[in-house]
């Protein structure tokens, strides 16, 4: 994240992830890749992070808001 100025403000990063959104990242890897254990090996990675992702995100978007 950064800012410059007073006005301009940027964040770099997927606040917004889901499961869903995992699941389509593993299914285009999978194809990319030609590997099919990709989408169950990312999702069981993102799984144990991902509520503490998504807690993360809705506190950044919260922050974010307060600044306009």
């Amino acid at each position: 994240a950064f800012r410059h100025g007073e006005r301009v403000h940027a964040f770099q990063g997927h606040v917004e992830v889901d499961e869903a959104i995992v699941a389509n990242w593993g299914r285009m890897r999978a194809r990319l890749t030609g590997d099919d254990a990709v989408p169950a090996m990312l999702a069981a990675q993102a799984g144990r992070y991902l509520d503490t992702a998504k807690a993360t995100g809705r506190e950044i978007a919260r922050r974010w808001m307060t600044l306009f």
